[in-house]
């Protein structure tokens, strides 16, 4: 079992992408759970996306770390029909932290049953961990945004400092989304007041820019990879310029392809109030459908208006959040002049090693618990100008040991055993950069300047609902696995799950 980190306090936050996936990578790179956690001077980790379900925790604790020693682990799983094993949200604290945990914390089966929010007293504050719709989700999410805010609000009228950690789904400043992903607002470039040079000449052009989108549809196409294996795929198609062609890059399932795909005839066809466009989507149909591409000081005033979402609904709920209740966004407050750190990319085609990425990961606190915060300096690869876009990158890459995964179905590379060390690094305020065959995100982090006085877990109904693993198994599921036992030398498999899984599979 491993050691606590002396007088200090390290809570990480983590969206995994299917833990006993992830699991099975940390264990064949670092021994053990416990090792890994100790090696990061980890007190208390918050997990998103875990995919599993009470069922799994119940009959195979170990393939999840449920039961690992020395700590106390609480889980929320989605529980709604046709999404099992999808979602769901696990915390894990070191024994003697924690005073309870409920996994149903909104008191409505349907954010509750979603398996999206945990929060657990630690006597000291309370610690929401949350994994948020995304915005294709807009009524989801905007209905669980607000109840979060109201369970924030609650816990502060009580006077407790609240800790709120995990995948937000919320890039919130400009400089949280890589540049040329920002988006703009269409209606607003053509106003016919809008006298900025970018705006005359999207005016200018935009009747050719609308006669292409009407045109796109969505085809299924076979692409070569560079083993010249055969891969499906789906490509948004239009036409222009008296020929057809190939909008946006190929996607991997026929829904991501039509969403795009309908965002780009909503432009063109709708005068719906909120159309926006990304800057390299709207760079792209610019040079596709005219012979007058933006220029570069086109570019820079796309820049100055571009915001970092299509839903702007959600930006202004953080900005209230962080307002009114107030609560410090710890990166941003110790990081200020960091550029182009993200916590997200899309692998499947290798944004992380050009650093195209997002933050939708965050610690948020109270005041008074960022009193206690202290800083440290972020991972640069040896770059010394460490908020610099090229330190990020480095970061990233563990200064170029990771390699992008080639476009074969192969997936991510197996790394060196520097590479997989690149993560360690003293705690601090910041982010984690774990290796990317573990997950599409990186972790978050922050360091309080106190310890936790031992607490004893309470008994409630909540807080044991959390804990399925410790469920006392009935008599028919005990002979039912002892048979399943005998029939496999495998004493510890690894979970099917219902993602994709985001690199090639472990070796057996």
């Amino acid at each position: 079992m491993g050691e606590r980190s002396g007088k200090m306090l390290h809570v990480v936050s983590w969206n995994v992408t299917s833990w006993s996936q992830t699991l099975t990578y940390i264990r064949r790179h670092h021994e053990s759970l416990d090792k890994w956690l100790s090696q990061h001077q980890i007190d208390i980790l918050c997990l998103q996306e875990v995919k599993t379900t009470p069922s799994k925790l119940e009959k195979d604790p170990t393939s999840h770390g449920a039961n690992t020693d020395g700590w106390d682990t609480f889980w929320a799983c989605s529980k709604k029909k046709g999404s099992k094993g999808f979602n769901g949200v696990a915390t894990f604290a070191r024994k003697g932290m924690t005073i309870s945990a409920d996994g149903e914390p909104f008191k409505d089966s349907e954010l509750d049953d979603d398996g999206r929010c945990i929060i657990t007293d630690h006597g000291m504050f309370v610690l929401i961990n949350v994994y948020a719709p995304t915005s294709r989700r807009s009524e989801l999410k905007s209905r669980f945004l607000t109840a979060l805010r109201t369970k924030i609000d609650f816990y502060r009228t009580n006077n407790r400092e609240v800790m709120l950690v995990g995948d937000l789904n919320i890039a919130h400043r400009a400089q949280d989304v890589f540049s040329k992903h920002r988006v703009v607002h269409i209606p607003t470039l053509l106003n016919p007041e809008n006298a900025t040079d970018v705006a005359q000449h999207i005016q200018r052009v935009w009747p050719l820019v609308t006669e292409m989108l009407r045109t796109v549809v969505v085809k299924k196409v076979d692409i070569k990879t560079s083993s010249n294996r055969t891969v499906e795929k789906y490509r948004i198609s239009a036409v222009a310029k008296g020929g057809s062609l190939f909008l946006r890059k190929p996607f991997f399932t026929a829904d991501d392809a039509e969403h795009t795909a309908q965002q780009l005839i909503q432009v063109a066809t709708t005068d719906v109030p909120e159309r926006h466009l990304s800057i390299d989507t709207l760079i792209e149909i610019v040079t596709k459908a005219t012979d007058s591409p933006l220029t570069a000081q086109h570019l820079q005033e796309l820049l100055e208006a571009a915001q970092t979402s299509y839903n702007s609904e959600t930006i202004q709920w953080f900005d209230r959040l962080v307002a009114e209740v107030p609560m410090v966004d710890a990166f941003v407050a110790f990081h200020p002049n960091a550029v182009d750190r993200f916590t997200c990319w899309d692998q499947s085609t290798n944004r992380r090693y050009e650093n195209e990425g997002s933050r939708l990961d965050y610690t948020l606190v109270t005041p008074v618990l960022f009193s206690l915060a202290e800083g440290g300096v972020l991972a640069a690869g040896n770059i010394p100008e460490v908020n610099s876009s090229k330190a990020a990158l480095a970061a990233n890459t563990a200064h170029g040991l990771w390699k992008p995964a080639p476009f074969d179905g192969s997936g991510i590379s197996d790394g060196t055993a520097e590479a997989y060390q690149a993560q360690f690094h003293p705690p601090h305020t910041g982010m984690i950069y774990t290796p990317p065959q573990y997950s599409d995100h990186i972790a978050v982090s922050i360091l309080l300047k106190t310890t936790l006085p031992h607490v004893d877990l309470e008994s409630k109904a909540a807080t044991k609902r959390c804990q399925p693993h410790l469920t006392q198994p009935s008599i028919t599921t005990f002979f039912a696995n002892a048979k399943k036992r005998t029939r496999t030398n495998d004493s510890s498999p690894i979970d099917s799950d219902s993602s994709q899984p985001l690199s090639s599979p472990p070796p057996p």
